[in-house]
């Protein structure tokens, strides 16, 4: 997970502490062992906690340029903590692949786009069969992003790479333009 907080959640997923009191004491543990350090995020009142090994890459973030695009898989494990990710991100996932068509809000396989530091959009691919070009239903950009000639860059790229992983040859032109629509 990189970062976590003490709250029960998706982030403890395969460590079987939904007890309260167990997890606890293993933090506890863990901090008097000094193997773990406690970080504060800015505008959330709970602790998070890091392996105090990583210390230097928290520091050291804003020097990384990451400015490429990332699709996340909805089981991707920055995901699993639903709430962890509307506080750090300001962003409300959900994946709706078992919730019925009429109460979906986006759609049946949805991926969070991830640019550096932030969650700026989520859109939904749809399957193809052989080397037909990438078809999205449908693309959301999060409110507030400004859709720049660098960030279009950055996703145009993404969707090649994408494209690759799929083993199809490009994204469709009614694709590209459904993305870039608002700009």
């Amino acid at each position: 997970m990189g970062m976590i907080w003490a709250r029960n959640g998706g982030g403890w997923l395969g460590h079987f502490l939904y007890n309260k009191s167990i997890r606890q004491h293993a933090i506890d543990e863990l901090l008097s062992e000094n193997q773990i350090v406690v970080v504060k995020v800015e505008g959330i009142k709970d602790d998070f906690y890091i392996k105090r090994e990583d210390i230097e890459l928290l520091r050291n973030v804003e020097d990384i340029p990451n400015k490429e695009i990332r699709f996340l898989a909805p089981l991707d494990n920055l995901l699993w903590d639903r709430l962890l990710v509307e506080k750090l991100f300001n962003f409300n996932y959900r994946w709706e692949v078992y919730v019925p068509k009429d109460k979906r809000r986006f759609g049946y396989y949805v991926l969070p786009v991830l640019y550096g530091d932030q969650l700026i959009a989520r859109f939904e691919p749809e399957h193809n069969r052989g080397n037909e070009p990438l078809q999205i239903k449908n693309w959301w950009w999060e409110e507030g992003i400004e859709i720049t000639n660098e960030l279009e860059g950055s996703v145009l790229e993404a969707c090649e790479r994408f494209c690759n992983y799929l083993g199809v040859r490009n994204i469709s032109e009614d694709s590209r333009m459904r993305i870039f629509s608002q700009k």
